[in-house]
């Protein structure tokens, strides 16, 4: 299991918008109960809002190191691709359904060294606004929809 200060370092990167791959050495002497640990390791993440993800490996033999490295490239190239507009703009229709609230306009700025991809969303206001818990769960949507798998995704409401 994670250790409480793996959990504080997770959750910080994921905070500050950095790009996490969690890599499971040892699994040379895995043990009968590491698919429940994968379990529980993915339920964890979930309840982060976040879908990171996780190579398993073992230094000692030599397996699985270098797809460490591929996954970390993989999640490099995802936070920095930048999505158009209109299809912003159709993603954001479709997931807030039929919401009070009517998307104008939106950009998606690239990520800097400090934080993940934000996207500016603009919305008519029809006399309702959203929650921060609200924005949480379109910021994890998104993620989602677009496979920013381990990368935190920002939303500016305009």
């Amino acid at each position: 299991m994670f250790s409480a200060r793996d959990i504080q370092i997770m959750k910080l990167i994921l905070k500050q918008g950095k790009s996490l791959v969690v890599a499971v050495n040892k699994m040379d002497v895995a043990s009968d109960d590491t698919e429940e640990y994968f379990d529980w390791m993915l339920s964890f993440f979930k309840q982060m809002g976040s879908r990171i993800p996780i190579v398993e490996l073992s230094a000692k033999q030599g397996w699985g190191v270098s797809e460490v490295l591929e996954t970390a490239i993989m999640v490099s190239k995802k936070r920095r691709r930048i999505i158009p507009p209109k299809e912003l703009i159709t993603a954001f229709k479709e997931m807030l359904g039929k919401s009070k609230e009517k998307v104008v306009h939106a950009t998606m700025s690239p990520p800097n060294p400090n934080e993940g991809p934000v996207i500016n969303l603009k919305l008519s206001h029809r006399g309702t606004s959203f929650s921060p818990a609200k924005v949480e769960e379109l910021e994890a949507r998104f993620q989602r929809e677009f496979a920013f798998d381990g990368t935190q995704v920002r939303i500016n409401l305009q």
